[in-house]
């Protein structure tokens, strides 16, 4: 397979661009990051505490308390572009009660993007009575598509990827639409403004400047070779700015810094190449399995919010109870069932809580987690990275970037517009010129610092617009001033100052991997609570992040698991001791190196889908889908930290699995595999504990 970000060179550096699913709303703030949470200030300067929800949209405010909707009267198409009206709602009138009564629910799901939907879909299908609580007023999160001309725009996520089998989207949009929906990236020129706009360089040598002659932009294409592969990124304290600038010279002052910098970190990853962990996204990048090419969403008629309401939303909305303008304050497991608590004064109770939202929310803590959650699971989501960032589609009355004779794709201005697209044209016949830019990172910080200037708001959009203008007006020098004399209009929309998202998607930062089946977005997938408390979203994919496709994934995992540990929708949880408690994986009632033992190993090795199941399923198996078998490893949780170092690894825990159901005991069990960080290292302790995961009863 060839690695899909060798497609990201030069002419299609954006293409990994995908904002994953979970909660937002179009509210602007500025963010102070401290280390251990997110402060929310208005445009005024004023702090507010996220904890107390009294930074509210106008939309809550209207829809106040009584924001529980009956959704059987509400089209999911209605909650995706902007919210819902308050003449669109339902109200529950005195005899049923507020928002503020006692719901009773199998599972309740917290956020309603991509994740959220998809775990309400997976358990809708098993049978579950489910509560989808979101803080916004739409469903949808980071997927959110709107109209710009005559054609829809994504202000979140793209779809980017043609998948080899592991892409639901891919393959329910084939089976809706056809293929035909899809198209190949436009090979159209790329544009990098350098020096202050004094060398624009093509991709394809021009009399302006052949870009075969700029050495910088060589170097940037070996680097896309490279930057993914673990054993050159040793050192795992190293940013990929500092790896940068050992192997290639390029520094912050290098006239090309911009190029690794916008273009690359900020194109493909949301941040800065100075936040991006060397190591960590080497390991991660290495087991990128999503894509054999890449393609793209061509009908510009059709949204991405558009396709997924039709696939699966409408029918999620349709059966589940929704809540919006809802933020959860508290889930608490101190009792016998799980007590989660919205804004509005509602309390809803379940057996287990699915929780979608965002890294960034988690990373503020403003849902207060009773009793604390532990230590590594608030470890794992501190040690994955979210940035700001925002996305600003751009129309103008003629395509003026043309100034070579041939169109335009891609551009990398050096200024705060970042890196720039051109979505239109995939569109045939479309009178709208649209250029949509991502200001990243450092570049989105610095536009939301403008906004904030301006007073927000409205005015806060125009200053950043008028900012990017200004920075594209200069980026050609055959046509300054064109960006500005043929604007007409435009959209911003500043995810990292969404309070109930804070960030664009999850990257991964020094220390998110330490091998590549050890990761911070492992352990996040990890149950809490008893078996209770269950984390998903593209954060906890630890194979294809800051997708959607990642976000559906998990969404359905964390599902599957929660199944999995009840067994069936009707039954107390931990009712099936066999299910998630033995390492009896395929379910025949037997244990067996050569099947269970192998697909335990392949899991902690990062292999999902057909790869993690090929030749070793048990002829009798009772459970060979590959969601079954993964659900069910999920399910063990830190059961299988053998040696209990606080980590799942392949090379201690998985052998430890392996050796003892081949047979192996004693000092043969143990040698040569149990960590330095070892609680569990005498080889009896470590045979006591496995007897237990090979005992149908065990607890």
């Amino acid at each position: 397979m060839v690695h899909p970000r060798r497609y990201c060179r030069l002419a299609k550096i954006l293409c990994l661009l995908a904002f994953s699913a979970i909660s937002s709303i179009a509210l602007s703030a500025a963010i102070d990051k401290t280390d251990s949470a997110f402060v929310l200030r208005d445009y005024s300067g004023t702090k507010l505490d996220p904890t107390t929800n009294s930074f509210q949209p106008e939309t809550a405010s209207v829809l106040g308390a009584f924001s529980k909707i009956s959704v059987r009267q509400v089209s999911s198409s209605e909650i995706f572009d902007g919210g819902i009206d308050s003449s669109d709602w339902q109200y529950k009138d005195s005899s049923e009660g507020t928002a503020y009564e006692s719901t009773t629910h199998d599972v309740v799901v917290v956020g309603a993007g991509s994740a959220g939907l998809f775990a309400a879909k997976t358990l809708n299908d098993y049978g579950y009575d489910v509560m989808i609580i979101e803080a916004t007023n739409r469903i949808g999160g980071r997927v959110k598509s709107e109209s710009l001309g005559d054609i829809r725009v994504e202000l979140g996520a793209e779809e980017h990827y043609r998948a080899t089998g592991d892409n639901p989207v891919w393959r329910a949009v084939s089976d809706a639409y056809g293929e035909s929906i899809y198209v190949s990236p436009y090979l159209g020129r790329t544009v990098y403004s350098m020096d202050g706009s004094s060398n624009t360089c093509w991709e394809k040598s021009t009399a302006l400047h052949p870009c075969s002659d700029d050495g910088d932009v060589a170097i940037f294409d070996d680097f896309s070779d490279w930057y993914w592969k673990p054993n050159q990124h040793l050192d795992p304290d190293s940013s990929l700015a500092e790896d940068v600038a050992a192997k290639y010279g390029v520094n912050v002052s290098h006239r090309a810094y911009h190029l690794y910098d916008t273009g690359f970190a900020g194109g493909s990853y949301a941040t800065n190449l100075d936040q991006l962990g060397a190591r960590s996204l080497a390991l991660q990048s290495n087991q990128w399995d999503l894509s054999n090419s890449t393609q793209t969403l061509g009908d510009k008629n059709l949204g991405y919010s558009d396709v997924l309401e039709t696939l699966w939303w409408d029918d999620v909305v349709a059966n589940s109870d929704l809540l919006l303008s809802s933020p959860v304050v508290s889930i608490d497991t101190s009792g016998d069932d799980v007590v989660i608590t919205d804004s509005n004064g509602g309390t809803h109770t379940a057996r287990q809580v699915i929780v979608t939202v965002s890294i960034g929310v988690l990373q503020s803590e403003m849902i207060d987690f009773i009793p604390d959650l532990p230590e590594t699971t608030v470890a794992a989501y501190m040690g994955i990275g979210m940035d700001m960032g925002m996305k600003v589609p751009m129309r103008f009355s003629s395509a003026w970037w043309e100034t070579e004779g041939e169109p335009m794709a891609w551009l990398v201005t050096e200024g705060l517009a970042g890196a720039c697209w051109v979505p239109s044209d995939y569109k045939v016949e479309s009178s709208s010129h649209i250029l949509m830019c991502y200001p990243m990172g450092d570049n989105g910080t610095a536009l939301n610092d403008i906004a904030v200037a301006a007073g927000g708001g409205a005015a806060g959009d125009a200053a950043i617009i008028d900012t990017i203008l200004a920075d594209l007006d200069g980026t050609f020098p055959k046509a300054l001033g064109l960006a500005s004399a043929n604007y007409v209009e435009g959209i911003v929309q500043n995810w990292g100052a969404e309070p109930y998202t804070l960030g664009v998607y999850s990257y991964p930062k020094i220390g998110t991997y330490t091998t590549a089946s050890d990761s911070k977005r492992k352990d996040l997938q990890v149950p809490v609570a008893n078996e209770r408390v269950f984390f998903a979203g593209e954060g906890t994919h630890a194979t294809h992040p800051s997708t959607v496709p990642g976000a559906l994934h998990e969404g359905e995992r964390a599902a599957r698991v929660v199944h999995a540990i009840n067994g069936q929708p009707s039954n107390p949880p931990n009712s099936d001791p066999v299910s998630g408690k033995t390492i009896d994986i395929d379910g025949n009632n037997k244990f067996d190196a050569l099947t269970d033992g192998l697909l335990i190993l392949r899991s902690m090795f990062g292999l999902t889908g057909t790869p993690l199941i090929s030749g070793v399923v048990a002829d009798d198996a009772v459970y060979k889908s590959s969601y079954e078998i993964e659900s069910r490893i999920a399910a063990l949780g830190d059961r299988i930290d053998i040696d209990n170092d606080g980590h799942i690894d392949a090379l201690t825990d998985g052998l430890l699995i392996l050796r003892y159901l081949f047979g192996l005991n004693g000092d043969v069990l143990i040698a040569g595999v149990i960590s330095d960080n070892a609680q569990r290292s005498d080889a009896s302790d470590v045979e006591a504990h496995l007897l237990q995961l090979v005992t149908p009863e065990a607890s």
